[in-house]
């Protein structure tokens, strides 16, 4: 065996480690345990080193990064999101496709400032949906259409007095295909807490209120067909 198969199979080793300590540290969603976080990241970045190309160890040392934070929520530090966006950057180099890495920076570069960026980045990973791993059907899968939905928002609401109708109807069509997949799934709840924080005041789709609220309510009530006609303008 040479040497570079056996450091493929080492950094799969701690890979896995760093999976098992990730888990075990979020088994609590209400408070981390950061000694497990930090182990696990010890283990990834001996992965990362081992076997710089592997597109999968950058996406979880990434992955990670965003976690090392004391409880679920809390926010996440510039710094690490620059570490975060640099692992999911070069591993999207190395495998285009690869979901994880298109779901975590797409949070990551909103969370920067780049909204529009973002947008791109869902957009590809749901374009991907019939090939997705079982983990990110479902509450994934409804996550990155409202992800998307309050990605386009932030654009709709620097000035929602402009006639923007094509961009409302496309956020309205996030959220039906958002509903539907959480009937598909059985997660019909979940999007209904989902659409109802990110609707509250002062989030991105509280704009629904104004400019959409009967379609607002029929998602709410479980209607995933909610009419999205791209002519109208805004606030009709």
């Amino acid at each position: 065996m040479s040497v570079g198969s056996q450091k493929c199979i080492a950094a799969k080793i701690f890979a896995n480690l760093a999976t098992f300590y990730s888990a075990r540290g979020r088994a609590d969603k209400l408070k981390y345990d950061q000694g497990d976080l930090q182990r696990a990241l010890i283990y990834i970045d001996r992965a990362c080193d081992m076997d710089t190309g592997n597109y999968s160890h950058l996406a979880l040392r990434a992955a990670l990064i965003l976690t090392t934070v004391g409880w679920e929520g809390d926010p996440v530090t510039r710094d690490n999101l620059d570490k975060a966006a640099t692992d999911l950057n070069r591993s999207l180099e190395i495998e285009p496709n690869y979901a994880a890495a298109l779901y975590n920076l797409a949070w990551v570069v909103d969370e920067q400032g780049n909204p529009g960026r973002a947008v791109n980045l869902l957009t590809k990973f749901i374009n991907e949906r019939e090939k997705l791993p079982r983990v990110f059907r479902g509450q994934r899968l409804i996550a990155a259409y409202i992800n998307r939905a309050c990605a386009r928002a932030k654009g709709l609401a620097k000035d929602p007095a402009d006639p923007q109708g094509k961009r409302l109807a496309e956020i309205l069509q996030d959220c039906c295909a958002a509903c539907e997949e959480g009937r598909e799934s059985g997660e019909t709840l979940y999007f209904t807490r989902i659409i109802e924080s990110n609707s509250a005041k002062g989030e991105e789709l509280n704009l629904l209120e104004s400019l959409a609220p009967k379609d607002l309510r029929a998602l709410l009530n479980g209607d995933c067909s909610v009419p999205a006609d791209p002519t109208r303008s805004a606030g009709e």
